[in-house]
């Protein structure tokens, strides 16, 4: 899960724009896509609107990643590493 803050409390982002079409004489309406932020804060889970939030001109100005979330996944990725046994100590020799 991705959980995003911005310093305005009521951001909405537009995803997808609404679109009006005339055909045959009727009237077609497609709804927008938007992402509402509620008191700054915004989570989710679908990977369209993370990317959409961290590609966005915004991102890094007025809309941050939560950076505990990121320090938990990075520290959980160094932990598994840290366990393939390469220790790498010396053997305190003199070389003779």
């Amino acid at each position: 899960m991705a959980n995003f803050r911005s310093k305005f409390p009521n951001l909405c982002l537009m995803m997808k724009a609404e679109m009006t079409q005339v055909i045959n004489g009727n009237i077609l309406r497609t709804p927008g896509e938007y992402l509402r932020f509620e008191n700054g804060q915004y989570s989710t889970q679908v990977k369209k609107e993370i990317d959409f939030i961290r590609n966005h001109s915004e991102f890094g100005q007025t809309i941050f990643e939560d950076e505990e979330e990121k320090r938990v996944k990075t520290a959980a990725r160094g932990a598994g590493a840290a366990e393939d046994g390469s220790g790498g100590g010396s053997d305190g020799g003199s070389g003779d």
